[in-house]
């Protein structure tokens, strides 16, 4: 809805999923993308991870559609985390894909508050589209 299988499909690629951690089901594994405002907890705070979630609401009077996501870079370092922002950013920044053009911001990273959390860059990624969602 409002993109965030778009999202997902662009977060997913190699350039990105190569500097996160994985889990495994069954002997499948994923690389630890997770859609929402937190990580699950099994996968701790020493983890390479990206989570995201929507932040923008839904304008009805405008021509296009524009959907804002929050993603957070999250790492056991400063610089893994920014890396994985630097990815995402590299990888969708000003790029179109299909009907959708992106945009991204890269915000100054976050530190851990205690030794249960790790650091957190965050990237705005905005997708816009003329309104044929694909």
């Amino acid at each position: 809805m409002f993109g965030s299988q778009k999202i997902q499909e662009l977060l997913d690629v190699s350039a990105i999923t190569t500097l996160l951690d994985t889990f495994i089901i069954g002997s499948t594994s994923y690389p630890m993308i997770a859609r929402g405002h937190l990580v699950p907890d099994a996968w701790g705070p020493q983890a390479s991870t990206i989570n995201y979630y929507t932040t923008s609401s839904i304008a009805g009077g405008i021509e296009y559609g524009a959907f804002s996501y929050t993603v957070n870079c999250r790492a056991a370092t400063e610089l893994r985390s920014q890396e994985i922002a630097q990815a995402i950013y590299t990888a969708l920044n000003r790029d179109v894909q299909g009907s959708y053009g992106v945009v991204c911001s890269i915000m100054p990273s976050i530190p851990p508050m205690d030794e249960t959390d790790n650091f957190n860059t965050i990237i705005e990624v905005t997708l816009r589209t003329d309104g044929t969602i694909a």
